[in-house]
This record gives C-alpha cells, structure tokens and sequence, in this order.
C-alpha cells in the first residue's frame, strides 16, 4: 500500500492543494490579498504535483491491484493536465467573470476536476474509469452553472447534466455486458478473454453493442458526433476561464481513457496477432471522426459567438483527433499526443484573446 501511494504522489499532492485551498478559503477573510493568497495556494499545489511527477518519471508498473497504469502514456497525460490546470488557475484569479468571493470555490474544483484528469488516464479497470468519469464530470457541471442569475449559465449546466446522465447510464450498460461476457473489470484480462470466448458465448452482437454503449461516454467526453450537443451551449454560458480549461483537459481525458480501453480491451489484429474481433472499432471510430470533423467545421460558419465558434472549433478538432485513435498503430498514438500538445497551446492562447477582448469591449460577439 505504501508504495502503490508513492506511485501517486502527484495526485496526492493535489489532494493537499485541495485541503489547502479550502482552509485558506474559510480562514483567509482579509479582502485587499484574499486573490493572490488563494491564487498563489492552487499554483502551488499545482506546481508542486508536476514536480512530484518528474520526481518519479521513471516510475512504471500498475498501482492499487493493477487499477491505474503507471506508464509512460499516463505520465505523459498526468503532465499536460497538470498544465493545463495551471493556466486555468491563471485565468480564473485574473478574470472579473470569477469574483472573489467565489474564487476558493471556482478553485477547489478546479483542481477537483484535474484529479478526476489524472486518475482518468491511469485507469485500466472499468470500474476505475467510470469514477474517474464522474469526479471530472460532477464539478464540471457545477462550473458550467458558476455564474448565478445568469440564465445562459443554467441552460449550460443543466443541458450538461443531461447529457452527461445519459452518456453515464449507456456507458455504465455497455460496462455490464463486458463484465457478464468476461467476468471481470481489467482491462487487460477482457482483452485476453474475449478474443478466445467470442465463439463459445456465440455473442458477436453482444460484443458490438457493448463497445457501441461504452463509446457513448468516451464520445460525450470528446464531444464527438453525435455526443456533443452540450458543448456550444455550455462553451457560451460557462465563464470562459473554465471553458478555456474545458476544451482541453477533459477532452485529452476522455481520449486518453478511450485509446486505453479500445486498444487494451479490444485490439486490432495488427496489434496483438489475434483473430479478427467481431466487432470493428477501428472502422466505427473512424466513421466517427469523419462526422465529428465534417460538422464541426460546417456548423462553425455560421456562428457570431466566439465561444460558440471556439465550441465547434473544438468538436473539429476531435475529429481530427480521432481519426489518429482509428488508425489503431503506435504512431497515430504518438501523433494523437503530439498534436495535443499543440492543441493545448493554441486553445488555451485563443481562449485567452477571448478574454481579452471581453475585458476591454465586454462583448464576445462577432461584429
């Protein structure tokens, strides 16, 4: 147990944040340095999770009975949220849309939220997955509603629980079938079982339809077609501190959960060497981000928000994304990482010109 802790000692660092946030929130009253001590708090908690993470950067192995990879993957992932949740921290302490009243609030799930991140890619256990799914979904919803009175705020957050129920519910059936047809939660024995039971269960189509109802929550992660319904309204009615956060740390997330259970539970022949899968991932993921990319960049003309624009600007780019995931080989992965990395600074740069721009016309509109 001691050294399945030491493994994740970024995470718990960020649950010290946490705990420290909280105390500076409630005991911290002086209003003329109330944003700065507790901005300087959250960047500490935050900085010092990434330096816990170099600390151990050639750690490797499972952690907690195989439930988190500890993998070169997973400290790539745990190293971008926690970047990500930097600038987050940055933008929420100098934004007037968080005020300071609200900002101990705005940021304990802030850092919430990026611990659901890094458990999120470490998973390799259904059960793992879904509640790392849920600790970044539930302060999610609250941040998408933070703005109180205001009614494109509400709308935003209650669209984002809707959906967000219902990707859940799928994805939670989808898990149930995979257990029934395998009896375990691992990814890694489902991959082992499935490909050699397929035959004796006679179950192609249960197979197909579990994978089809766990993409259902990956997707609504990515904010793919036809899961992303939620994300231009919950782009506009969501202070753009946390939408500029929200389009890329949960989006990186949900791939990076979907490449692991997707090429771990169900790899592709040319992967392993195994017979062919009944059901062809590969393909569906690529249909996939064909629609995911077609829309996006379509539905984008005609919008007058930048926020909204930046929304559909960012379904397009999941498409993009996942079209490396289909091609299901080493370097379309690596290609996913790499252009993830050039994604997070040009999203974060373009959201930060948003703000810019509100700040001095306090408009986010087009003409």
């Amino acid at each position: 147990m001691t050294a399945d802790l030491a493994r994740i000692a970024p995470e718990l660092v960020l649950m010290l944040g946490i705990a420290a946030v909280l105390a500076v929130d409630l005991l911290w009253k002086t209003a003329s340095s109330r944003r700065g001590v507790l901005a300087a708090t959250a960047l500490a908690a935050v900085a010092g999770a990434l330096i816990a993470l170099v600390a151990r950067g050639g750690d490797t192995g499972t952690a907690f009975s195989g439930m988190l990879a500890l993998d070169g993957f997973a400290a790539f992932f745990r190293g971008f949220f926690l970047v990500v949740a930097l600038y987050g921290v940055w933008l929420g302490a100098s934004s007037d849309e968080i005020p300071e009243s609200r900002l101990g609030e705005y940021l304990l799930l802030l850092l919430c939220l990026t611990l659901g991140l890094a458990f999120l890619a470490s998973a390799r256990n259904l059960l793992m997955i879904y509640l790392a799914i849920e600790l970044v979904s539930i302060p999610s919803y609250i941040l998408a509603g933070f703005r109180r009175g205001d009614r494109r705020s509400s709308e935003a957050a209650l669209k984002y629980v809707i959906y967000g129920a219902g990707a859940s519910g799928l994805m939670l059936y989808g898990f149930s079938l995979i257990y029934g047809l395998t009896g375990s939660l691992d990814l890694a024995a489902i991959g082992g079982i499935l490909p050699v039971s397929s035959t004796e269960f006679g179950t192609s189509l249960t197979v197909a339809a579990a994978a089809i109802f766990s993409l259902a929550g990956f997707g609504y992660k990515v904010a793919a077609v036809p899961f992303h319904m939620w994300c231009p309204d919950v782009y506009e009615g969501a202070p753009t501190p946390f939408v500029a956060f929200l389009s890329v740390g949960p989006k990186a997330a949900g791939l990076a959960a979907l490449i692991r259970f997707l090429t771990v539970a169900f790899p592709t022949p040319e992967m392993f060497g195994i017979a062919a899968r009944h059901f062809p991932w590969a393909l569906v993921v690529g249909v996939l981000a064909i629609a995911t990319m077609t829309l996006g960049n379509v539905v984008a003309i005609a919008q007058d928000n930048v926020k909204r624009l930046l929304a559909y600007s960012s379904i397009a780019h999941a498409g993009y994304l996942l079209m490396g995931v289909a091609v299901a080989s080493p370097e379309s992965i690596r290609a996913v990482m790499l252009y993830l990395a050039i994604y997070l600074a040009m999203n974060l740069g373009a959201f930060g010109a948003v703000l810019a721009v509100r700040h001095v016309t306090g408009y986010e509109t087009i003409g």
